[in-house]
């Protein structure tokens, strides 16, 4: 899973790099918060992006984690009036699942990356799962 917040550099610019780390520590504790199996992993990507590995989580499990991160990101209400998106912060949610053995770490986060894209490009805010049973492609 691939989560990118919506518009942060916009975010950053206007309201300063020191409330853009606070923001970026609320958005790391919701994802904390939610991401609690031991098997799982949560960590910082890059600037404003997280990246999740869930072993055995379907593709409805991962829409359901992504979803919840998605409300309680957006439940935090911290103001964004520079985003085309929403008045608060929000968060773009992509996940890959598949189950071919041949894939490798940069294969997962590639097809992640499209479904976060992809979340983005349908209007952000929202979940977007890649998944080989419905037959969707890169």
């Amino acid at each position: 899973v691939l989560i990118n917040i919506d518009h942060f550099k916009a975010f950053n610019d206007h309201y300063g790099h020191e409330v853009g780390d606070i923001a970026i520590k609320g958005v790391a504790q919701v994802v904390r918060d939610i991401v609690t199996r031991k098997t799982d992993l949560a960590a910082r990507f890059s600037g404003e992006e997280f990246v999740l590995l869930l072993p055995l989580t379907d593709a409805e499990g991962a829409r359901r984690l992504g979803e919840k991160i998605r409300q309680e990101v957006e439940d935090l209400s911290i103001k964004h009036e520079f985003s085309i998106t929403a008045d608060v912060l929000t968060v773009s949610v992509g996940a890959v699942c598949l189950q071919a053995v041949d894939l490798n770490k940069a294969d997962l986060i590639r097809l992640a990356g499209v479904a976060m894209h992809r979340a983005k490009n349908r209007g952000r805010n929202q979940v977007y799962i890649y998944t080989e049973d419905i037959g969707d492609s890169p």
